[in-house]
């Protein structure tokens, strides 16, 4: 008896509840189903959410747009009217005026811009009045100014004539940056340089020197300093740079050359030159300053 009753209780004991115990590596299908629906009503509720949110976004979106394509709307109706009204007659060209001419005449400027009195100041193209003025040679820079008035301002800066060479029998007036300003007959009351290289028959006014004429363009700017700074520039009437190390410069007035060799030392050469000429003043001459050391006058025969 006893061993059948230890038999059976052996049995309860190996047996085993699945509702109750938790073994490793087992689970039931009870416990998959309820994760299975967890899972299921997590998914729903944040599709729900989801919808609900994109909803709104999309809503914000649309209202983003809406207030853009007003707005830009209203720019673009705002800027015709703004054209049309600096479009209309109101705003037409009445007055031109011209500032910081010397040389050119203010008619000459006003007729190379081609602007025409009651044309509208704002169709103007500013670049294109530019470069039909500055096509004059004398021109260097030029600005426009145009006001609410109707007037419309030129303002130049001009190329000053320095220097002449002679061409053709006449001459050609040049400026400090070697810029050929002007063919003429009637010749002005600037030094003539000697000894340039430049071919002239295939140039115009507006055009430069050559590269070489140029370099020598430096040297005489030195010399007419410093001859300007001695009160002497008005007495020269040549330049002769036929030979770089022999610059002579010939003054007609005081009937007498000066032969300079270098620039070097040449604010004490041009002292001694200046002495001389007061001292021989009417006399006509040649004065010898090539050695500092050794500065001479001699009288023509």
């Amino acid at each position: 008896m006893k061993t059948k009753d230890t038999k059976k209780k052996k049995s309860k004991k190996n047996q085993i509840d699945l509702d109750n115990e938790i073994i490793i590596g087992l689970t039931t299908s009870n416990d998959d189903n309820k994760k299975k629906k967890k899972t299921k009503n997590k998914k729903k509720k944040n599709m729900k959410k989801n919808k609900g949110f994109n909803v709104k976004t999309n809503k914000k979106q649309n209202k983003v747009k809406s207030i853009v394509v007003k707005w830009t709307f209203l720019m673009m109706l705002l800027a015709i009217a703004i054209i049309l009204f600096l479009l209309s007659p109101l705003f037409n060209c009445k007055k031109i005026l011209v500032e910081g001419n010397e040389i050119l005449s203010s008619e000459s400027i006003i007729a190379n811009s081609q602007i025409q009195i009651g044309e509208n100041i704002f169709k103007i193209s500013s670049a294109k009045v530019k470069e039909r003025i500055k096509s004059n040679a004398y021109v260097e820079r030029v600005r426009i100014k145009r006001n609410l008035k109707g007037e419309i301002k030129i303002i130049i800066e001009e190329r000053k004539p320095t220097f002449m060479l002679t061409f053709a029998g006449g001459c050609v007036y040049i400026n400090n940056q070697g810029y050929i300003l002007e063919f003429s007959e009637e010749p002005k009351n600037l030094p003539i340089i000697i000894g340039f290289t430049t071919v002239l028959d295939d140039k115009v006014p507006g055009d430069r020197l050559d590269i070489d004429d140029l370099k020598k363009l430096e040297d005489i700017l030195q010399l007419a300093k410093v001859a300007e700074k001695k009160q002497m520039l008005d007495l020269i009437s040549y330049i002769d740079i036929s030979e770089y190390k022999n610059i002579i410069i010939s003054m007609t007035s005081e009937k007498k050359s000066a032969y300079i060799g270098t620039l070097e030392n040449i604010n004490k050469k041009m002292d001694y030159i200046r002495v001389i000429i007061d001292e021989e003043a009417g006399i006509a001459g040649d004065i010898f300053a090539q050695n500092l050391d050794n500065i001479y006058f001699r009288e023509k025969v």
